[in-house]
């Protein structure tokens, strides 16, 4: 019974001390929810390399663009995707640990396209759906993959207006302006049914 209780705890009050935005608190607990229940590590993991994603490593604001802007909050995006590679080595395929991980590679890069595709394969998101043929239209100039992934997109979430203008848009690129027109109709029927 104190095993459960103490494998309990340290993930809730991980969860309470993130909440509370007290990172490096979180973190702690966090670690010791791994090393305490090896089998939910991934998952601890994961959860830090959201803390490393949230904390500020920026104590005062810094200038930026000659001195007309000023950085104020800045995530440690490094130390985010040392725990999201951590908790992929222990489990593959676990979600949140491939979708921070997609966060933080560049949208450009072909192992963000390869840590996009795999966190779809576990789990369809909206988002990483829309990004993937984002970066097969403007990347890649695959138009036929891009238009895949948007219509994926529209059927897991078809009452979002994104999929439609993309969806239309791509058809124009592949010459298929009948479907394009349909997309652009189904996109003002939505417009109107939200009136």
């Amino acid at each position: 019974m104190g095993w459960f209780f103490r494998r309990f705890t340290h993930l809730q009050r991980g969860n309470q001390w993130f909440v509370a935005k007290n990172y490096e608190r979180a973190i702690k607990h966090y670690l010791r929810h791994a090393d305490a229940v090896p089998d939910e590590a991934a998952t601890a993991y994961a959860k830090i390399g959201h803390c490393y994603l949230n904390i500020n490593t920026i104590k005062e604001p810094i200038n930026v663009a000659g001195g007309a802007l000023k950085l104020v909050f800045q995530g440690d995006r490094a130390s985010a995707e040392q725990y999201y590679r951590r908790a992929l080595e222990v489990n593959p395929n676990h979600f949140a640990a491939l979708k921070g991980l997609a966060d933080v590679l560049s949208n450009k890069a072909d192992e963000w396209r390869d840590v996009a595709e795999r966190a779809i394969a576990v789990q369809s998101d909206y988002l990483l759906l829309l990004e993937l043929g984002d970066f097969y239209r403007t990347v890649r100039k695959e138009y036929p993959q891009a238009y895949e992934f948007y219509k994926r997109a529209n059927e897991h979430r078809p009452r979002d207006k994104d999929a439609y203008r993309k969806l239309g848009y791509i058809c124009r690129k592949l010459n298929r302006l009948e479907e394009a027109k349909e997309w652009s109709v189904r996109l003002r029927e939505l417009e109107k049914d939200r009136g």
